[in-house]
């Protein structure tokens, strides 16, 4: 059976959630218009609510950066004491495309940095992208 750019996408959130272990929450990728285009949920966190905060807080960084003057932002992150909301935007045949998620960690700042430093989301979050890319892009 030959696999097709659903459950592509699905397996490389898949992956992602196999990379970053248990402490993903929750992953989602939306189109410009904020509409998920693949999602895994693993936290009761809606991944309706999540896609609205991955617009909000890409839209939010794109202006901050704008009155300020800086380049465009790509990649944001939110951090609390026990959990870390990044979200990654990478464009598909000139169209933006975000790739969101929530990073739990344990209850001290201490170890969150610790398991973020150790598992490296960051580069992980990346290499997904550029996966979903190439898929999105055939």
């Amino acid at each position: 059976m030959v696999e097709g750019k659903s459950e592509r996408l699905d397996r490389i959130l898949r992956n992602l959630h196999n990379d970053v272990g248990e402490s993903l929450r929750t992953c989602v990728v939306t189109n410009e218009r904020g509409l998920i285009v693949a999602a895994i949920d693993t936290h009761s966190t809606t991944n309706e609510s999540v896609a609205a905060m991955v617009s909000l807080v890409s839209d939010t960084s794109h202006r901050v950066a704008q009155n300020l003057q800086l380049e465009k932002t790509s990649l944001v992150q939110v951090s609390t004491p026990s959990d870390k909301f990044v979200v990654l935007e990478f464009n598909v045949h000139g169209r933006p495309f975000r790739l969101g998620v929530i990073v739990r960690g344990d209850t001290s700042r201490r170890s969150i940095r610790q398991l973020l430093r150790r598992r490296n989301v960051d580069q992980i979050l990346l290499r997904a992208a550029k996966e979903i890319r190439k898929v999105m892009e055939e």
